[in-house]
């Protein structure tokens, strides 16, 4: 049980009874103080750490997001060159280049004597194959992709451009 003094000069003094006396405890403003500066601290801390959790959780995601757009246009691309080859001579296709990727831009390589497809974005890169192992773009097996082209089939050859 605790009990207050009255107004006057004991005014800042708790009295606590124990085994029916009444014993006088001071009041320690100072460590109540620094409880709750410590508490506030802790708070802070914690929300600070949540902040960076978030934050870098917002980074992994983008990057996932970037890897799987980039692993979608490889793919489209050699499905595309691939299709122009099982159809056969003098089938053509036009093969459409998204203008950016995750808003940034970036590059499709093809390199024929691999039968691969390189898309590279960033300090990033994806890569894919394609079927078919007769691929130019009338110049070299091995050129990029920079806007949209025509594939066509051409005595037996997949040429691009």
């Amino acid at each position: 049980m605790l009990k207050r003094s009255k107004a006057g000069s004991d005014a800042d003094r708790i009295y606590l009874k124990e085994k029916s006396e009444w014993v006088r405890v001071k009041q320690t403003r100072a460590q109540s103080s620094l409880e709750f500066l410590f508490t506030a601290a802790f708070m802070v801390l914690v929300m600070v750490l949540c902040m960076v959790i978030n934050f870098q959780s917002s980074q992994d995601s983008s990057a996932l997001s970037a890897y799987a757009e980039s692993m979608r246009i490889c793919h489209a691309v050699a499905s595309q060159i691939s299709a122009v080859d099982a159809a056969g001579d003098g089938a053509s296709a036009v093969l459409r280049r998204p203008a950016s990727l995750a808003d940034m831009n970036y590059t499709i390589l093809v390199i024929g004597i691999n039968r691969s497809i390189s898309v590279n974005y960033g300090s990033q890169g994806t890569g894919c194959l394609f079927s078919t192992s007769n691929i130019s773009n009338g110049s070299s097996s091995s050129f990029s992709i920079t806007q949209d082209s025509l594939v066509r089939n051409v005595n037996g050859g997949v040429l691009v451009g």
